[in-house]
């Protein structure tokens, strides 16, 4: 059991390095996206699968929405799957054992939109405001993080053209979304 605790640990320190890491290349301008053409289900699947232990352990049902005439996108894939990865792991993290997230992909004036709804404890108006900002935290004391992830998020987004945001109501879940420019 030591050992798993300290692999555990560990895990979570590399993480926070490579999430300081990243917030610092964005905030100074250093990304440099490679841009090339995807299929949207494959960041998608690459998403889905990193999240995979996180979504078995809650036994969350995850529901998977991507329409067969979708264009194909314009992205930098590890900076897209990234975002789908911190966008689900955090989805899974508010939600309540045995919950449901969904990811709804469509298809708007040039850009694909990837939705992720979860059915957690929602975000207050307030807090939506500064939820992309750097070291905001959780409301949530029960659940850790280091107010990066949904700054470094938007930083990829907009550095590829897209957007991302949020819309949530206390006690109805949260549906974060972001765009890709389609090929």
């Amino acid at each position: 059991r030591l050992t798993q605790a300290l692999k555990l640990h560990s895990s979570r320190i590399l993480n926070l390095v490579n999430e300081v890491l990243d917030f610092a290349q964005a905030e100074t301008g250093h990304i440099k996206p490679v841009i090339k053409t995807y299929n949207v289900s494959e960041i998608i699947d690459l998403g889905t699968i990193a999240t995979y232990m996180l979504l078995n352990e809650k036994e969350i049902h995850l529901d998977v929405i991507i329409p067969d005439n979708l264009p194909k996108v314009k992205c930098d894939l590890e900076k897209t799957v990234w975002v789908v990865v911190n966008i689900l792991s955090n989805a899974a993290r508010y939600s309540p054992q045995n919950g449901k997230i969904i990811i709804d992909v469509s298809n708007e004036n040039n850009f694909v939109v990837i939705s992720i709804k979860d059915e957690g404890p929602g975000i207050s108006k307030e807090y939506q405001k500064a939820i992309f900002e750097r070291y905001v935290k959780s409301e949530s004391l029960s659940v850790k993080g280091t107010g990066l992830g949904l700054a470094i998020a938007k930083e990829f987004v907009e550095v590829q053209g897209g957007i991302i945001g949020v819309q949530s109501s206390p006690g109805e879940g949260s549906n974060f979304y972001f765009t890709i420019p389609a090929a």
